[in-house]
C-alpha cells in the first residue's frame, strides 16, 4: 500500500519507504516510522524525490500537536545525521566482514568436502590410518558445536558432477546437520562424537555401488533395487574391516535407513530395534535425499519432513530438525 509522497507532506508518525539510493540518505534502515522531528528534518534536508508512505500503519501526529522547532535546532539535526552517518559507516564495515567471512568459510567448505572424498576413498581401501583422522576431523567439529557460540551454517556449494565428490559432499553436510542436531537434542559428548562420526562415513558404501545406485534421488530406481538398499551393510563392513569404530558407530551405520513403522532397510527393523541415533542421522539422510529432487528448495524439502515422515520418525526428531536447519528468509 505505498502510495508516493512529497517530503513537505510528511509529519511524525508516518511509516515511509525511502526509494532513492541508500548512499543518499544517512538512515540505515530504508522502511521505517518517523519517530521524531529531527528524522523529519534530516528528511527534508536530504532532498530526497522518491518517498513512499503507508497510511494503513501510519499514525502521524496532528500539526497542532507538533512541538515547536527548539533554537539550537539545527545544531542537533547536524548532531544526528552526524551520529547516523557514523552507525551507517559501522553497518558498511560489518557487511564487507560478514562476506568476507563468507567467502572464507566456503574455501574451508570446499577444502573440506576434498579432504573427505579423500577419506572416505582411504575407508573403502582398507586403510586403519583413515580412522585417526576421521576422529580428528569429526572432533574438532563435535567442539565446535559444544563449544562455539556462534551458529553453524551449511554453504551452498554446486553439486559435484562426479558420485565420490558428491558422496563426500553428502557426508560432510550431514556431520553439520547431525551435530547441530545432536546438540540440539541434549546429547552427550560421547553420543555426539558417534552420531557424527556415522554421519561422516554412512555412504562410504555407495562407492561400491554401480554408478547409476550411487545417486539417490526421491521417487528414483534406487529404493527399489536389493543392491542398493545393501548400502548401509556394505558401509558398515568397510568400517569393520578397517577396525577401530565402535560398536556403537556400526550399529548407527548399519540401521540409519530402518524406520520405526518396520519399512525401511536393509533389515526391516521396528520400533526399540533401531538405535535411537541412527533414527536420526537416517532422517538427515532423509532431508538430504528430498533435496535431490529437480528445482528443490530446502523449505520444501523440510514441508515434505513435516508432512509425510514426521509420524514415521516421531514429533521430537523431525521438529528439532527443522529447526536446525530452516533459514531466514526462506
Amino acid at each position: 500500500n505505498w502510495v508516493p509522497v512529497r517530503a513537505d507532506q510528511l509529519r511524525v508518525g508516518h511509516y515511509i519507504k525511502i526509494s532513492d539510493s541508500w548512499f543518499d540518505h544517512p538512515f540505515v534502515r530504508r522502511i521505517f516510522r518517523i519517530a521524531a522531528e529531527e528524522e523529519l528534518a534530516i528528511i527534508r534536508n536530504s532532498r530526497l524525490t522518491r518517498l513512499y508512505v503507508d497510511h494503513e500503519r501510519s499514525t502521524p501526529v496532528r500539526h497542532s500537536d507538533s512541538p515547536q522547532r527548539p533554537p539550537d535546532e539545527e545544531q542537533r539535526i547536524a548532531e544526528r545525521v552526524a551520529t547516523l552517518k557514523a552507525e551507517k559507516i559501522a553497518q558498511i564495515d560489518r557487511i564487507q566482514e560478514h562476506r568476507a567471512a563468507l567467502e572464507a568459510v566456503r574455501e574451508s567448505y570446499s577444502e573440506t568436502v576434498g579432504n573427505t572424498a579423500d577419506l572416505l576413498g582411504m575407508l573403502e581401501a582398507g586403510d586403519p590410518g583413515s580412522v585417526k583422522q576421521l576422529g580428528l576431523w569429526v572432533g574438532r567439529v563435535v567442539e565446535t558445536v559444544i563449544n562455539g557460540q556462534s551458529p553453524l551454517a551449511l554453504v551452498a556449494l554446486d553439486i559435484p558432477p562426479d558420485g565420490a565428490q558428491r558422496i563426500a559432499l553428502l557426508a560432510t553436510d550431514a556431520v553439520g546437520i547431525c551435530g547441530v542436531l545432536g546438540r540440539r537434542m541434549g546429547l552427550g559428548a560421547q553420543d555426539l562424537m558417534a552420531l557424527t562420526t556415522a554421519a561422516a562415513v554412512h555412504g562410504c558404501g555407495l562407492q561400491r555401488l554401480p554408478p547409476a545406485l550411487m545417486d539417490e534421488s526421491p521417487h528414483g530406481m534406487q529404493r527399489a533395487s536389493n543392491t542398493f538398499q545393501r548400502y548401509p551393510a556394505i558401509s558398515a563392513e568397510i568400517l569393520r574391516s578397517c577396525g577401530g569404530f565402535s560398536q556403537t558407530v556400526l550399529r548407527i551405520v548399519n540401521e540409519h535407513r530402518e524406520r520405526p513403522d518396520g519399512g525401511g532397510f536393509p533389515q526391516g527393523l521396528a520400533g526399540d530395534a533401531i538405535h535411537p541415533l541412527a533414527l536420526m542421522l537416517g532422517a538427515v539422510r532423509e532431508f538430504q535425499v528430498q533435496c535431490r529432487a529437480p528445482d528443490a528448495e530446502p523449505t520444501a524439502a523440510l514441508a515434505h519432513m513435516y508432512r509425510e515422515l514426521r509420524p514415521v520418525y516421531g514429533a521430537q526428531v523431525i521438529d528439532q530438525l527443522i529447526s536446525s536447519t530452516t533459514v531466514y528468509p526462506p
